[in-house]
């Protein structure tokens, strides 16, 4: 392993550092998103809007209202009780599909076929297995 002297390490990281801090925050797209975060970014909303599963109360406050026919493109907001979603914290993400009563969702922190989209890297498309007609623990909303 090469070794460099302490100066030249210093000078190093101080430069590493200086070319780091110019670089604008858009440059640092692809980084690692939870599901609110992805939400967040594709439309464009910087105040904080808590779990995935609290959005349902901070959503409104951003123009969005609730539907009962979701569409692609749609916010779906699952409670920590709806099957598939986090047990703590409940999940959120688009509406990329409807199938047979049940909803495929566009967003982060889903697992499995991940691409990068809206500066996140972890966006992948899941269906959830569970019919969601008549269901008080998920939720769709529209801008």
């Amino acid at each position: 392993m090469p070794k460099f002297a302490p100066a030249t390490l210093l000078a190093s990281i101080i430069a590493a550092t200086a070319i780091a801090a110019s670089v604008p925050q858009s440059a640092h797209a692809n980084q690692y998103c939870q599901c609110v975060g992805y939400v967040k970014q594709v439309f464009g909303i910087t105040r904080p809007m808590g779990n995935a599963k609290d959005m349902i109360y901070s959503l409104p406050n951003h123009g969005f209202s609730s539907v009962s026919e979701p569409q692609k493109g749609d916010v779906v907001v699952m409670s920590d009780t709806f099957p598939g979603s986090d047990r703590t914290y409940g999940h959120v993400g688009l509406v990329e599909d409807i199938v047979n009563g049940k909803v495929v969702v566009r967003g982060a922190n889903q697992g499995r076929g991940q691409f990068s989209e809206a500066g996140c890297r972890n966006v992948s498309i899941i269906r959830f297995r569970t019919p969601f007609a008549g269901r008080s623990d998920i939720s769709f909303w529209r801008r």
